[in-house]
């Protein structure tokens, strides 16, 4: 560094001399820093599932007896509890309890709804410094000091020598990317109503039966043999 500062101030005294200066030349010397980051970038994606399950059960040919939606995914304790719960709403609704059908997916749809990135490390990896001289005849101003934030005014007729400090730090950083999804899904149950065969009414069983006596009695004289006198 000493040699390197001799050969320069040798070199602009030479040229200080060659232009008319005088052999008295002023030297002054500075010191002054710089600082710089270099960043080295990765980048993850994850992504988060969100749900909206809806259970309905309606009778067949009739109204909706049941309609509910739950932010969990088919098969949670929840949705199953509202299956019960729907098929207990059908059974109340149609008597005798109807055959039921389901649950049935009669919907399914998937929407990315939300994308948010996040960094989520930086790790210093290594430093790294350097060292430069510069020299600067007056009249003249310059920046010194820390980060160059300093004006110092070179005279007319003064060499000044600053040394700078240059720190370059490297970081790896990370970032997250979160994409969030929603699975929205309609479950249907569908109750069909029993057919149920009439019961006869106690008259009607009255007439039917005097109706079967007399057919009976009927083929009964059809068959007995005829008396000739």
């Amino acid at each position: 560094m000493a040699l390197l500062v001799a050969a320069q101030l040798l070199a602009f005294s030479s040229a200080w001399a060659a232009v008319g200066g005088g052999g008295n030349t002023t030297t002054t010397t500075t010191t002054s820093t710089t600082s710089g980051t270099t960043f080295t970038d990765q980048f993850q994606t994850e992504r988060v599932d969100t749900f909206l399950t809806r259970i309905t059960a309606r009778i067949n040919g009739g109204a909706t007896v049941y309609d509910q939606s739950f932010n969990v995914a088919f098969g949670q304790p929840a949705v199953t509890a509202a299956i019960a719960a729907a098929q207990a709403a059908l059974n109340a609704a149609v008597e005798p309890d109807p055959t039921i059908v389901g649950p049935t997916l009669i919907s399914s749809s998937e929407l990315l709804i939300d994308t948010d990135t996040d960094l989520v490390s930086q790790l210093l990896n290594h430093i790294e410094t350097s060292v430069t001289t510069t020299t600067t005849f007056g009249p003249a101003t310059i920046l010194v000091g820390e980060d160059q934030s300093v004006p110092f005014i070179v005279d007319a007729g003064t060499l000044n020598i600053n040394t700078n400090t240059h720190t370059q730090s490297f970081f790896d950083r990370l970032f997250l990317t979160t994409d969030t999804y929603l699975t929205s899904q309609t479950y249907e149950l569908v109750g069909y109503p029993q057919q149920v065969a009439a019961v006869p009414e106690p008259g009607t069983l009255g007439l039917i039966g005097l109706g079967l006596a007399g057919m009976a009695l009927w083929r009964r004289r059809r068959t007995l043999p005829h008396r000739t006198e």
